[in-house]
């Protein structure tokens, strides 16, 4: 209810494009949350290889025109672990 829904979007089982790591298993939510501007990345079971944990990744977030971002991980093997979050409060201006 107004003014504090969130709108999730879930990524379940997903894989890599052309991977050719046919054991890779991403599963992974981003939550965009009304009233805080909060943005959330929260990471479920995510593995089994360095690629899926972060290891060929960037992790962040940046405005339409990229000049504005916040990175906190860069090809990082333990970034994007099982039950690891992230969360980002933009503001407005």
């Amino acid at each position: 209810m107004a003014p504090n829904r969130q709108f999730v979007v879930q990524w379940r089982d997903a894989s890599f494009c052309c991977s050719d790591d046919p054991t890779a298993h991403l599963n992974f939510e981003v939550v965009l949350s009304e009233g805080s501007n909060t943005v959330d990345v929260i990471y479920g079971s995510m593995g089994p290889s360095t690629r899926a944990t972060g290891g060929n990744a960037t992790i962040g977030i940046q405005n339409a025109d990229g000049s504005v971002f916040g990175k906190v991980a860069y090809n990082d093997a333990a970034a994007a672990t099982t039950g690891r979050s992230y969360r980002w409060a933009p503001s407005s201006g």
